[in-house]
């Protein structure tokens, strides 16, 4: 029901959102990998997670702010 409605007040946000997670869990995968450590790689998932949920947080807030005002 909010991707419907981000989607409608942007239609550019879902794919920012989704390169942004993407991007952060790749570029920490990657130098995890090319490191050796492992521990780069769980917390690349987890904060390409984060920051996915905090730009899709920070749209639907600010597409209901403008439903709002009509």
């Amino acid at each position: 029901m909010a991707a419907d409605l981000v989607r409608k007040a942007n239609p550019r946000a879902l794919p920012l959102v989704a390169l942004a997670g993407l991007g952060t869990m790749a570029i920490l995968i990657v130098v995890g990998v090319v490191t050796g450590s492992v521990f780069l790689i769980p917390l690349g998932v987890l904060l390409g997670v984060l920051v996915a949920m905090i730009l899709f947080g920070r749209f639907a807030q600010s597409a209901q702010y403008s439903a709002i005002e009509g």
